[in-house]
């Protein structure tokens, strides 16, 4: 926008509004629905039951019929609830 509006470097428009360049190249992929429903799912888990950790959470999760690994839930994490050390 600021490139085409004052005709300056990406560089420039970069520096100027405080970013790095390689912010503006990539665009994030957009989150596939059965990973935004394994996430929401982690998150009922989590509140539910606050003291499992993500060995249980991983097991649970095949039980409930997702297709998730280990390294698929430890990477999404458990949310930790407010309260509970």
């Amino acid at each position: 926008m600021l490139r085409e509006r004052f005709g300056v470097s990406e560089r420039r428009a970069c520096t100027v509004v405080g970013l790095h360049r390689s912010t503006m190249r990539l665009t994030p992929a957009p989150i596939a629905t059965e990973e935004a429903e394994l996430r929401a799912w982690l998150r009922r888990f989590s509140t539910d039951r606050p003291r499992w950790g993500w060995r249980r959470a991983a097991k649970m999760a095949r039980k409930a019929g997702w297709k998730a690994n280990n390294k698929r839930i430890r990477r999404r994490g458990l949310t930790p609830s407010v309260g509970h050390a």
